[in-house]
């Protein structure tokens, strides 16, 4: 490739020029040719390159996904978190619309969130241990953890629910 020789040149050069093949014209082709053949080699380890790497790409969000099914399967959302939503909601529809309320359960919280936005949290609930809790947040997102015996004691901080809605609505 790096020295090709004059009858190798000599055959790219018939392909394509029609004129006798002059020294000169020999020496302009093996120049031709020779970034040819570094181009082509070029694009085929390229080539090559790029579908390793996407091959490793898939391989790792495949990973990825596997990973996330699992933690995934860890979070076991319970018909009394459902009812802490429930209860918030209840609560907080008087200020929003019942579709910019979700809820993202995690392993360690159930996370009750204005326009799924997790700079937004209303409130998150712990109710999956013997102590249950309520976590509110104030204007500066500073947490409160509160001990609540049921979730009915959620209605018990309905003035602080809707404070935070207030807060992020009028920011």
């Amino acid at each position: 490739i790096e020295e090709p020789s004059e009858d190798f040149i000599k055959h790219f050069a018939y392909q394509v020029y029609s004129g006798r093949l002059t020294s000169n014209v020999v020496e302009e082709f093996k120049d031709i040719v020779h970034r040819a053949f570094s181009q082509y080699i070029n694009e085929k380890v390229n080539n090559r390159l790029n579908i390793a790497l996407s091959r490793e790409e898939e391989v790792q969000k495949t990973e990825d996904a596997e990973l996330q099914e699992e933690e995934e399967s860890k979070i076991d959302t319970t018909e009394e978190e459902l009812e802490g939503y429930n209860i918030v909601l209840a609560i907080v529809r008087r200020k929003v619309d019942k579709d910019r309320v979700v809820h993202r359960d995690t392993q360690s919280y159930f996370g009750i969130l204005l326009d799924d936005n997790n700079r937004k949290p209303i409130c998150r609930l712990h109710l999956n241990t013997s102590v249950k809790y309520i976590s509110l947040f104030d204007q500066e997102k500073n947490v409160e953890k509160i001990k609540i015996d049921s979730v009915d004691d959620i209605y018990k901080y309905e003035k602080r629910l809707l404070e935070v809605i207030d807060f992020y609505d009028n920011k």
